[in-house]
């Protein structure tokens, strides 16, 4: 059993990462800002330690964490959401006092960044949308003479900064985004289903694989539900990856697979995200990314998950239905559903509430309470949720100066 810090408790990549290492026999403790944050619900989670809040002060979130290491004993360090970017700067720091997989930080830009992921895609002769780097008003503008691009700022959690340019209205929103935050994406948009592959890797060599199709979208681009598919060949695009970038830890990205069966890459995250689905499917890759951590050399060959695994979290799926018409109808009909594991939900597993975390009820009760009373508190929801652990583009450049 290992001693494990977990970076953050708000996320939903943080609470499913805490049930799989809970149920990996491991000693979990967590940081968050938020007194109320969901995985002070779960049952396995020994403490919460309030820390400062990492997306307005990632130094005083750092230098919080260092000082918890320094007085308390753990094994492993583990980033369950952007935090990552901060401990690849600070990861000589970090390992006077813990184990932690993390790429050179050199290397974790490179994926952090959409800009620095598209050049990234383009060196490497993988696929993705055909894109442009823009860095004026007037780029912007030519670049967006195709038919309804998207625009990407570099930096951006949970799908923001990240916007559909199909209006007079949106351009000049994309304008305001480019003075904010400096170099835009600009990708032609690409007609395919939404899916994410999951990877571990030691120094470049893949260890363990994962991928899952979006079966429906919850608020912000994230998943309702998904299954577990087979893509050997997108498989072997991240091998090709993490080998050229010598990858050490987690690595997920998400690609549009076309109606002629090709990935397109559309967006990275340097760190495991959301792993439920893998859990699910007989590959617990929070507890192989923990012994990588430690040292442990992981079996030769690639591990895989099983196909076919349908997983779901319920809280995405009320919120989802009550940004839809008729919202109060819809919630009940969904709540209905979730409860019998019926209509789309029968046969799929509760990666993020399972009924076997009771506790978990209470916030899934709560929040489900609110939106049949308040159906538009949805948007203010989300919001309070992602602003808790996103990094912000000031965030991202005192990280990157290393004014820590």
């Amino acid at each position: 059993m290992a001693r494990i810090l977990v970076s953050e408790a708000s996320s939903l990549s943080a609470l499913e990462s805490i049930h799989a290492l809970v149920a990996a026999g491991h000693h979990v403790e967590a940081c968050d800002s938020s007194a109320l944050c969901l995985a002070r619900f779960a049952t396995g989670l020994r403490r919460v330690h309030r820390c400062p809040h990492f997306g307005r002060s990632p130094a005083a979130y750092l230098a919080f964490v260092v000082e918890l290491l320094e007085r308390r004993t753990f094994d492993v360090l583990y980033p369950a959401h952007e935090q990552a970017f901060l401990f690849a700067r600070a990861r000589a720091r970090l390992e006077r006092h813990v184990a932690l997989a993390l790429p050179d930080f050199e290397v974790m830009r490179r994926l952090q960044s959409k800009v620095e992921l598209a050049r990234t895609l383009d060196a490497l002769g993988l696929p993705c949308p055909e894109t442009a780097v823009v860095n004026t008003p007037a780029a912007l503008r030519a670049a967006c003479t195709q038919a309804a691009p998207w625009v990407k700022t570099a930096i951006g959690t949970a799908s923001r900064g990240v916007l559909r340019v199909d209006s007079a209205e949106a351009l000049a929103h994309a304008v305001t985004l480019l003075g904010g935050s400096g170099p835009l994406v600009v990708q032609r948009h690409v007609d395919g289903a939404l899916e994410r592959a999951q990877a571990i890797f030691d120094h470049g060599r893949l260890c363990a694989f994962h991928a899952c199709r979006q079966l429906a979208v919850a608020v912000g681009g994230g998943d309702v539900q998904k299954e577990a598919v087979h893509r050997p060949l997108v498989q072997q695009h991240l091998a090709q990856l993490g080998a050229a970038l010598g990858w050490h830890g987690g690595l997920s990205i998400d690609y549009l697979l076309t109606p002629q069966g090709s990935p397109s890459y559309v967006d990275a995250n340097p760190r495991l995200a959301e792993p439920g689905n893998a859990v699910a499917s007989g590959l617990n890759l929070p507890a192989l990314l923990v012994e990588l951590s430690l040292g442990h050399r992981l079996a030769p060959g690639t591990q895989l998950g099983r196909c076919g695994t349908r997983t779901h979290m319920g809280l995405q799926a009320v919120l989802s239905a009550a940004q839809e018409r008729r919202p109060r109808r819809r919630l009940l009909r969904t709540l209905s559903e979730l409860w019998g594991s019926t209509g789309r939900f029968a046969g799929s597993h509760e990666s993020l509430t399972p009924r076997a975390e009771p506790a978990l009820l209470v916030p899934f009760v709560a929040v489900s309470a609110l939106l049949l009373a308040l159906p538009w508190a949805w948007r203010w929801l989300v919001g309070h949720a992602v602003g808790s652990y996103a990094l912000t583009e000031s965030g991202a450049a005192l990280i990157e100066a290393g004014e820590l």
